[in-house]
């Protein structure tokens, strides 16, 4: 994980508002359920993210890096110009400095690889809003979730 900027003033007592661009439906579904009331909107491309942001100042956007419309490059640069204050996560399938490198460049705050684990997206969201803490609320929220899940699921044997 790569990241540029620190929050100046952390916000640790209410959850962040997050929308997610990507054009991989699947993606999507994954971070909802991730992330679940947290997220505010969400965007099939490029064009779509710009809107979203304009319309609800969220705190966070995740971009993917490859959309139809308005590639993440370019999107990152149009919300950075008018939405400073919303963080960028950029996801990319693509490895290397190269890619990492033009996502800060155009102002995303963070790059991570589609692979990185939910563990990993939850550390990024909670340190850009300032809320590193293991009691942060959307930590809690989620890890809790996904224990009650866990409790309740069928053992599966073979």
């Amino acid at each position: 994980m790569e990241r540029r900027v620190q929050q100046a003033n952390p916000a640790p007592s209410r959850k962040p508002r997050i929308v997610i661009a990507d054009d991989f439906e699947t993606l999507r579904r994954g971070l909802k359920s991730l992330l679940g009331p947290a997220i505010c909107g969400e965007a099939e491309n490029g064009q779509q993210a710009v809107e979203k942001v304009m319309q609800l100042r969220p705190d966070i956007i995740t971009l993917d890096w490859t959309m139809p419309v308005m590639n993440g490059f370019e999107a990152a640069k149009m919300i950075r110009s008018f939405a400073p204050e919303t963080k960028i996560i950029v996801f990319s399938l693509h490895e290397g400095n190269r890619v990492r490198e033009e996502a800060l460049q155009a102002g995303a705050d963070v790059f991570l690889h589609k692979t990185a684990t939910g563990g990993t997206i939850l550390k990024a969201i909670a340190d850009l809003m300032g809320i590193i803490r293991d009691g942060s609320p959307l930590v809690s929220e989620v890890l809790s979730t996904a224990t009650e899940q866990k409790k309740t699921k069928p053992a599966v044997t073979r």
